[in-house]
């Protein structure tokens, strides 16, 4: 059996009143399972810093990718993508080198 494959999901521009159970509820009707969220908070206010974590299995992750980018929640724009992604984009030791 092939273990299954997660993908964490970046999931920017959200409003600081979005709670976990607003981003499991978007990402689980549209794209499928969530395996966990994580929501940076401010120290000072307490309230989340505009942006979260969402983990799926591989699959998912990239349909929620595709389905959620640019949506409309709560009056923001979400800003969605694999930090994989980004990862391999911008790697430190690769800056200012051509």
């Amino acid at each position: 059996m092939k273990a299954m494959k997660i993908s964490k999901i970046l999931v920017g521009n959200i409003s600081t009143d979005t709670t976990e159970e607003h981003i499991r509820d978007l990402f689980s009707k549209t794209a499928g399972a969530v395996l966990s969220i994580s929501i940076p908070a401010d120290a000072k206010s307490g309230k989340n810093k505009g942006y979260a974590f969402v983990e799926m299995n591989d699959l998912e992750a990239e349909k929620a990718v595709v389905d959620l980018e640019g949506m409309s929640v709560q009056g923001r724009a979400l800003a969605i993508s694999l930090v994989e992604k980004l990862q391999k984009k911008f790697k430190w030791y690769k800056l200012g080198m051509q």
